[in-house]
């Protein structure tokens, strides 16, 4: 936490460029209790999510805002994970203290609270004042849409989104989405 609030650009640069697979790694490691409150659990909501936000927002430099849509790709796909660990599981005991379909209702409601929080990252990267966040967005699109497809309520967010990028005023930019098109065509999202 303190690499991505350090005063140096470039450490902060490194730190927004890990802090997608750091995320992934602790929800594959610690599972859906990364979500819930409690004292071991809650660390996506309650440290990650926030550096998230912290560097993806404005006053950071283009080079830490680069690895915003990176970030929220590995953002979505723990989030699946964690999806996907709940419906696998045969009984849901360990997605809560409390066990049974409570704990897993209560770990779905949490992964629909975290993705509300992080969508509009996506959507900020895509109205960003630097044409080169713009075309990152552009030619990670396909990965956003695929590590999102799965969860409840994304594609209204993320289509009108992927809309105005292919109307960038920047050729590159539409150059990099249109060169996705089919990709995001693929996941049914249009």
């Amino acid at each position: 936490a303190n690499l991505c609030r350090d005063d140096a650009p470039m450490v902060r640069r490194i730190a927004s460029r890990n802090l997608g697979p750091l995320l992934y790694t602790v929800v594959e490691t610690i599972g859906p209790s990364a979500l819930l409150d409690g004292e071991e659990g809650g660390i996506v909501s309650t440290k990650l999510l926030d550096l998230y936000e912290s560097l993806a927002g404005g006053d950071q430099p283009d080079s830490v805002r680069l690895h915003t849509t990176q970030n929220c790709v590995s953002f979505g796909q723990a989030m699946t994970l964690i999806k996907q660990q709940i419906s696998t599981s045969p009984t849901s005991s360990n997605s809560s203290e409390g066990g049974g379909a409570g704990g897993e209702s209560e770990t779905l409601s949490r992964i629909d609270t975290l993705v509300k929080r992080i969508l509009p990252l996506i959507v900020a990267t895509i109205d960003d004042r630097s044409w080169r966040v713009r075309w990152t967005a552009a030619s990670k699109f396909a990965s956003v849409v695929h590590a999102f497809s799965p969860l409840n309520g994304t594609m209204d967010a993320l289509v009108p989104a992927y809309e105005k990028l292919l109307q960038d005023p920047e050729a590159e930019v539409r150059t990099a989405a249109t060169f996705n098109l089919s990709e995001v065509a693929k996941t049914g999202a249009m």
